[in-house]
């Protein structure tokens, strides 16, 4: 996270964290662990339903 702060222009990691948080309504770490979950496979992003493995 620390090099994605840097490379916005971010200099302190608490104000990106609270900036992130006001702009999109999650931490960094929370809006990672979504990224995480809707890359598995069976995520469809037309009907937001975890299918499962196929």
């Amino acid at each position: 996270m620390t090099d994605v702060a840097l490379r916005w222009g971010f200099n302190d990691l608490s104000h990106f964290s609270r900036s992130f948080r006001r702009r999109f309504g999650m931490s960094p770490r929370e809006y990672r662990n979504l990224l995480g979950f809707l890359q598995k496979p069976g995520w469809h992003p037309d009907t937001s339903v975890c299918h499962g493995p196929t």
